[in-house]
């Protein structure tokens, strides 16, 4: 049984300490390993795999009501895992792109999650879900192991299993997507700064919040779930409470941005996408049971199926 504990599927969050002139309801990042998580949950819904240990299906899918109403990025349960496997053969360029892509941040030396670093035939990487950062050598397009017993930076570890390299944000920065930024910059208020570094392939804290200008679809995490999961709603009325003060926290902070825009102590109007909006709960769960998902509902004193 593959438990997802809540906080793995924690989404972005709308941040009271935004500055003045920013994104209304700018997207509080989630730590790197936390959207790591996410997306590994994403692609063993879409494609899980009865014999790959690392993508095999969830039995149990834990997750708050946050996740539920948030769309996320359509066909994100598809993305392709970056997997370093010794022996296989891998050009060391299209591992540079596919990590450039899966928003990692080249650098001269790893310290964080989510860098990397080449240097001739050697790619250090820190995968966001890894304890440390991770060697991986090149002999040609083919992936060896160390041949080193220390590696010449001593914060370095290496292990003889395959390494993969979770996506570091939920938005890719492909081609397409580094295009559509370039061509948006000076169209969107106070993103100059931000799409520049998109088209540029540099991941930059509140990207996430031009996702609706910069990819075609957004997606209820449920649409990702198996034809036969059965959903049970833990006290469905504190959900729905729940779902209300998040929508109505949201709105509160980009109605903020817009007084702190008109008296002019901001840079301009606020960015705001209603795609982006969570969804109405009612809805969302409705569109579950439409999609002949058994919904059972759980309060204090009993269980109640809602069977259509």
């Amino acid at each position: 049984v593959a438990r997802c504990a809540p906080g793995m599927m924690a989404t972005r969050t709308t941040s009271p300490s935004s500055k003045p002139g920013k994104p209304a309801a700018r997207a509080s990042e989630p730590r790197a390993d936390t959207v790591a998580s996410r997306m590994a949950v994403f692609r063993r819904l879409k494609h899980p795999s009865d014999t790959d240990s690392m993508f095999g299906p969830i039995r149990i899918l834990v997750m708050p009501i946050r996740s539920l109403i948030q769309p996320v990025v359509q066909g994100l349960g598809d993305v392709e895992p970056l997997v370093f496997t010794v022996g296989e053969d891998l050009p060391l360029d299209e591992a540079a792109k596919r990590l450039i892509e899966n928003a990692y941040t080249r650098v001269d030396l790893v310290m964080d999650r989510g860098e990397f670093a080449v240097r001739g035939g050697i790619l250090d990487v820190f995968p966001p879900t890894a304890p440390h950062p991770v060697r991986i050598e090149f002999f040609g397009d083919e992936l060896t192991p160390s041949r080193n017993s220390t590696p010449p930076t001593s914060y370095l570890r290496r292990r003889p299993q395959d390494h993969l390299a979770t996506a570091c944000r939920e938005l890719q920065l492909t081609d397409a997507v580094r295009t559509r930024a370039k061509a948006l910059v000076g169209s969107i208020p106070n993103a100059e700064d931000m799409l520049e570094s998109i088209a540029n392939a540099i991941p930059v804290e509140g990207m996430e919040s031009l996702m609706p200008a910069l990819v075609d679809h957004l997606e209820p995490v449920g649409s990702m779930l198996p034809k036969h999961a059965v959903i049970l709603l833990s006290d469905p009325e504190k959900l729905r409470r729940s779902a209300e003060d998040l929508a109505k926290t949201a709105n509160e902070f980009l109605a903020a941005s817009w007084h702190v825009a008109a008296s002019g102590h901001g840079a301009g109007a606020p960015i705001s996408f209603d795609e982006a909006s969570f969804l109405d709960y009612a809805e969302t769960i409705s569109s579950l049971e439409y999609s002949e998902h058994p919904v059972i509902r759980l309060t204090s004193s009993a269980w109640t199926p809602r069977d259509r």
